[in-house]
């Protein structure tokens, strides 16, 4: 965090100090925190109230650790006897993206947003491989998507910096306007629309709608970057008030992927303007991501071949499609989320990878409200036409994917069904041997990768 003073934060947020000295007023930041266990010298804590913990019970500790300040809200200050400097708001953590929108103002470069209901990471990891190729580029971190996380990857920006990449996360109606109003890309990308946290929605529709709610923030003289195969997008053309540049495989496009060709090890050859990519990743729907992150380079002004090869060199994003081999195993490790699209792109990987023994090892999906059973059965048929040795599944939709699997011609010898990772752990650890295609998926909060983790180091 560079040039930035608390006298400005304070004046953003219109708020006035307790605790605090006339003589900290014009200390320059550096940096904000949202956690007091790893609170720098120089920063500001924003103390936000969460589902099992409050900030403002750290505050004093978070001072005491090196803290200068605090933003706490107003009404959990009378409860509490703070002693160290603190300002109150009425809520932090709008607080906190108040402060990234005024500081993301400040920088001069491009930004560019990534939206989408599969691949932003992916996306926007291929995007910094592409634009470091040229620019100093700067991208947030891990899943910082949120009205947290993206207001602390915004604060990572600097003079140095020529752009960055910043990835956008929903779960319901709003939640991209908020981001991208904090945002203000120059360039907004959405990469397609799906099923994801169906449960807060009425439909794809509405799931479209609020993904398009980033072409509202765009900046005048901006861009915006779509998928020209989804259907759900057309209405981009109308709602956009800035150029609109397409990518796809099948309609007319500004960058169009060809000659399409899916190799043995499960990953895609394509052309694009005359340059060949042979992706590292495995999947058909990573042309669709690599043509995107292609687009941003060339809007950037990357050279095309440049661009190739950086694509050809990258690897994927930890527990996205994560492939590598360990004592004699083949493990793909896609266990950070679930949905059915992207379960369906899973079913399309493992079936075009030829010559090794499968062993996939599912979870539920979380979040698809009244349809959960009908997309566990769905994605239960899929998987039985993949050409597997074993099917494994972990969680309370087992039993529905296990009746999708037996209807799709699957024998039921070859499934298994367990109530804890820890029982998938030690089957699997019972049956794999040299040469095998382990492959593992599942929602967030039911920690897939502990399979892969245990399974990959275990002997």
């Amino acid at each position: 965090m560079e040039d930035y003073k608390l006298q400005r934060l304070l004046s953003v947020l219109n708020v006035k100090t307790k605790n605090c000295d006339n003589s900290s007023l014009n200390r320059q930041i550096r940096g904000i925190s949202t956690d007091s266990r790893s609170i720098r010298q120089g920063e500001v804590f924003f103390a936000i109230r969460g589902n099992k913990y409050n900030g403002i019970d750290f505050v004093d500790r978070a001072y005491k650790t090196g803290t200068f300040f605090s933003i706490v809200n107003a009404d959990s200050v009378e409860e509490k006897n703070i002693t160290s400097p603190i300002a109150s708001v009425k809520n932090s953590i709008h607080a906190l993206g108040d402060v990234a929108k005024d500081y993301r103002s400040k920088f001069a470069g491009k930004v560019v947003a990534v939206t989408g209901t599969n691949g932003k990471t992916t996306v926007r990891e291929m995007m910094l491989a592409v634009l470091g190729t040229r620019w100093s580029v700067h991208g947030s971190k891990g899943n910082f998507n949120n009205h947290i996380g993206l207001p602390l990857s915004i604060f990572g920006l600097e003079k140095k910096h020529d752009c960055a990449v910043f990835e956008l996360g929903m779960n319901a109606p709003g939640e991209i306007a908020y981001l991208a109003n904090i945002t203000k890309p120059d360039i907004g990308v959405i990469l397609n629309v799906g099923p994801g946290h169906i449960e807060f929605f009425t439909g794809l529709q509405e799931i479209a709608d609020a993904k398009m709610e980033l072409l509202d923030s765009i900046k005048e003289e901006g861009v915006a970057v779509i998928n020209g195969d989804d259907e759900l997008l057309k209405a981009c053309g109308k709602r956009a008030h800035t150029g609109i540049v397409k990518f796809g495989i099948y309609n007319d496009c500004d960058y169009r992927a060809g000659n399409i060709t899916m190799q043995q090890d499960g990953c895609a050859l394509f052309d694009v303007e005359g340059y060949s990519i042979k992706l590292n990743i495995p999947g058909f729907h990573n042309v669709y991501n690599a043509l995107a992150a292609y687009t941003v380079g060339r809007i950037l002004e990357v050279d095309g071949s440049t661009i190739a090869r950086a694509l050809e060199k990258f690897e994927a994003p930890k527990m996205r499609m994560q492939s590598f081999v360990q004592n004699g195993i083949h493990f793909i490790d896609d266990s950070y989320n679930a949905n059915p699209v992207s379960m369906k792109v899973a079913a399309d990987v493992l079936k075009n990878i030829r010559g090794e023994r499968k062993v996939a090892v599912l979870g539920d999906m979380l979040e698809l409200g009244d349809k959960s059973d009908e997309l566990h059965l769905d994605t239960g048929k899929l998987f039985a036409g993949v050409g597997l040795e074993r099917l494994c599944l972990v969680g309370k939709k087992s039993d529905i994917y296990s009746n999708g699997a037996l209807q799709g011609g699957m024998k039921p010898e070859a499934i298994k069904k367990f109530s804890d990772i820890d029982s998938a752990i030690e089957y699997i650890n019972e049956i794999k041997q040299a040469g095998d295609l382990i492959f593992v998926k599942g929602s967030r909060s039911l920690g897939m990768e502990r399979i892969v983790d245990a399974v990959s180091e275990a002997n």
